[in-house]
């Protein structure tokens, strides 16, 4: 990384891809980024993919999320939904937020599956609020409304979410006025709120189907 800072690419990629083969998982990562870049290794974006992956393996969370957007969208590598899903998984297992969040994207739209599973995406919401992603509890929050058909306690459990939501340093007024519109509202059996909640949602400029990108 010395070398890097020193403008001497060439000895950098030749000691980050040691490092790498002697398993240091930032290695790997950051010879992927040297890679992608095209440093002095030369642009190959295929080889970036399986440096990250490599990374993953080896423990270094955010490279699991970082190739699993780039199997998502498709651009540097050829897209492959599943396996973009597998790696947001294994990023989230290593209590990665961004992998959680982006697993629970896949989830509720049925990306990389055979259908929707809004239970798994519900939960996979609620790991990465739990890991301190705002719009992951935001999105439980909204995801509980819409699916929870008016289950007696569900609409506490959303109206939860929407408080840590707007607790964090990125609350935004529409988004605070929104829950507590939902909380005042929540009944069992029906599906008051909604529109206060879905307002506060596009006002706050997030979305359950938003693009594969960290938030």
């Amino acid at each position: 990384m010395q070398a890097l800072g020193l403008q001497r690419p060439d000895e950098a990629v030749r000691l980050l891809d040691r490092a790498c083969s002697l398993g240091h998982a930032a290695g790997c990562s950051n010879l992927a980024g040297c890679s992608a870049a095209g440093s002095a290794a030369g642009r190959d974006p295929a080889r970036a993919a399986g440096l990250y992956d490599r990374a993953c393996r080896l423990g270094f969370a955010e490279a699991c999320a970082t190739v699993g957007s780039m199997l998502a969208e498709g651009t540097a590598v050829p897209a492959d939904p599943p396996r973009a899903l597998g790696m947001f998984e294994l990023g989230c297992a290593k209590q990665d937020p961004f992998a959680c969040f982006t697993a629970g994207l896949f989830y509720e739209a049925g990306r990389g599956l055979p259908a929707r599973d809004p239970g798994r995406a519900a939960g996979s919401f609620a790991q990465a609020c739990g890991l301190g992603h705002a719009t992951g509890c935001f999105n439980a929050g909204i995801l509980l409304y819409d699916e929870a058909n008016g289950r007696p306690g569900e609409n506490a459990r959303a109206v939860e979410f929407f408080a840590r939501a707007c607790a964090g340093p990125s609350r935004r007024g529409a988004c605070a006025r929104g829950w507590r519109r939902c909380a005042g509202s929540a009944r069992p059996r029906t599906r008051p709120g909604r529109p206060a909640c879905s307002r506060a949602r596009a006002r706050a400029g997030t979305t359950t189907r938003a693009a594969w990108r960290r938030s």
